[in-house]
Parts: structure tokens; sequence; C-alpha cells
């Protein structure tokens, strides 16, 4: 029984340290050098009023300490991603971050977002987006809203990490990180094409006159529909000799065919098969470039 006891406060002890860390910032650092520093001067040289100052300087180490692990409790994210969007197409997702405590607002809050595409990477592309936002004050028992847009260059399926929330509130000497929320998948569907006027142009010609006739040229069989210049390659049967005589250069005839054109639509079907082990309320829902 004890040794289980230990396993599972063991396995417990590890989750909550990939969920929440502190770390010593840059500024800390220098701040701790300094006060070790005071610190050893004082015991060395034997002197009272340096011993009192590195006191005072360990007073705001401790209290950075103490706030940002209280900044952060009780703090709940929410994310708003869209169902689905085109690859190149303007992506904004919503951030909402809640402060379930009674008392002691929270300032200063980073919410930071991982974004990871499945599939290799191209040459030059980071492993995961780190889109974050800033909230600069939450009161206790408020909700406050934050967005970030972007755009998503590929297709293909999009996983939204668990947020990460941070803050160095007060003093920047140390940075509290916990991981709060749920992930999310994003389906980014292929780039939507444009139409241009050559196509319309090509449509319009193909579909000229009644019944969609389309015009065969070279070809003897059908209506006669006109002439036009002799060009190489043509046959010499379709010699419109009148018109040649006439107009001084080769023409020949051209004839119409009546049929109906058929449009052919090419579907890539995808499918992923580990993207239904998500729930349905997960996938509500991404440079990003």
């Amino acid at each position: 029984m004890g040794r289980l006891f230990l396993r599972g406060a063991g396995r417990a002890l590890s989750a909550y340290s990939l969920r929440s860390r502190t770390v010593v910032c840059r500024e800390g650092l220098y701040y701790v050098v300094l006060m070790v520093f005071v610190f050893a001067g004082a015991l060395l040289g034997d002197v009272n009023l340096l011993m009192i100052l590195a006191g005072m300087l360990l007073g705001p180490l401790w209290l950075s300490w103490r706030l940002v692990a209280r900044t952060l409790r009780g703090l709940e994210v929410v994310r708003q991603v869209p169902r689905g969007v085109c690859a190149g197409d303007p992506l904004s997702v919503k951030i909402e971050l809640r402060n379930t405590r009674r008392r002691l607002g929270s300032w200063a809050i980073v919410v930071e977002e991982g974004i990871r595409r499945d599939g290799p990477a191209r040459g030059g592309e980071s492993d995961a987006l780190r889109p974050a936002v800033l909230f600069s004050y939450v009161p206790a028992g408020e909700t406050r809203e934050r967005s970030y847009r972007g755009r998503l260059t590929r297709r293909g399926l999009y996983r939204f990490e668990i947020p990460a929330v941070s803050t160095r509130f007060p003093f920047g000497l140390l940075r509290r990180t916990v991981r709060v929320g749920d992930p999310a998948v994003l389906i980014v569907h292929p780039r939507l094409g444009r139409l241009t006027r050559e196509w319309r142009k090509r449509q319009h010609e193909w579909f000229e006159g009644t019944h969609r006739r389309e015009v065969r040229h070279g070809r003897v069989s059908g209506d006669f529909y006109g002439v036009r210049p002799w060009r190489s390659g043509d046959s010499r049967r379709s010699i419109h000799w009148r018109s040649s005589a006439r107009r001084g250069t080769l023409v020949v005839r051209q004839f119409e065919q009546h049929r109906n054109r058929d449009l052919a639509v090419l579907v890539d079907l995808w499918q992923l098969d580990r993207f239904q082990v998500f729930r349905p309320g997960m996938v509500g829902l991404p440079q990003i470039h």
C-alpha cells in the first residue's frame, strides 16, 4: 500500500509540474546575483547594514513568488474558434479569460496558444505557431475578451494545444505559467479559386447560340456555320473555293454540331481516422503565419 501511495503521489506531482511552472526571468536573475553579492559582502566584511540591505532585497523576491501564484488561481480560459476556414483566408480566434475568485483581481495576464499542423513540415517552417494575447486586468468575478487574427496558408488539420496562462506581476522577477482550458482542432479547407475573364470568355464561346452549340473546326459534319481564314494543317476538302476567289485568299468552311457539354467536378476526398477520437464539442470551432 505504501509503494502504491508513493507511486500515485509521484504521478500527481509530475502531472502538476507539467501544468504549472515558475521560472526566474532574466531581470530576476540579475536581481538574485545582486542580492547574493550584497549578502556575501555582508558576511565577509561583517557589516550589519549590508546584512539588513540583503534582507530588504529578499522581500520583493519572496513577494513576487507569492503573488505570481495567487494571481493565476481561479482563472478559466475559453477559446472560440470558427468551425472551418479556407487556406489563406483571415482567421479570428476569440479568447475569454474568467476570474472565478471572489476577491483579488489578476494583472498582466498573457495567454499563449500553441497551434500545430498534422503532417510533415516544409523547409523553413516553424514547428508550431505561438500567438499570444495580453489581459491587462481581470477583476474578480468578471470576464474579459481578447482576440488574435492571422492566416493559415496550408490546408489540413490543425491542433490547438491547451492554452498557457502566465504572468510576471508585480515586479517582473519571476514568471508563473499554468495550463488552463481544453485542446481543440480546426480543419483548414483548400483555397477557393477565382474565375478569370479569360475563362468567362471561353465559357461564353462554348455556349454561344441556342441549344449550347459547339463549333468544331475542320470537320465536314453538321450545319454550315461560316468561313474563316485557312490555317496550316486544315484539310483541302474544307476549302470554300468561291469565297476564296472572291476574297483573294484561301478560306475554309466551318461546321457546327449540337452537343450538350457536361461539367466535370474533381473532388479530393480526405479523411483522418484519428479525427473520430475527438468529441463533437471539441470540434466546435487554426503563421497563421
